[in-house]
């Protein structure tokens, strides 16, 4: 997918929504879940490797990402703007 740009898909049979939106600079990917599938769709990640052997996702904190969008030079709402 490119920047900027949002598709759904299926996951278990319900809609999803993967966007490449994000605020913090990387090349990242955004994912809207059905409140009954984040559980299930978040082990999914977890339990998932690649070719390789390496988890597809990890997790990172606000710090991570924030500093990522700070060095983006992207402004948060209620941080550096209001």
């Amino acid at each position: 997918m490119d920047f900027m740009t949002a598709k759904e898909t299926k996951y278990k049979g319900e809609t999803i929504r993967v966007t490449r939106c994000g605020y913090t600079g990387e090349d990242g990917f955004e994912v809207s879940v059905p409140e009954k599938l984040v559980i299930p769709f978040v082990k999914n990640l977890e339990s998932e490797k690649d070719q390789a052997g390496y988890p597809i996702a990890k997790w990172v904190g606000l710090g991570a990402r924030d500093t990522l969008r700070l060095e983006a030079g992207l402004c948060l709402y209620g941080h550096e703007l209001n």
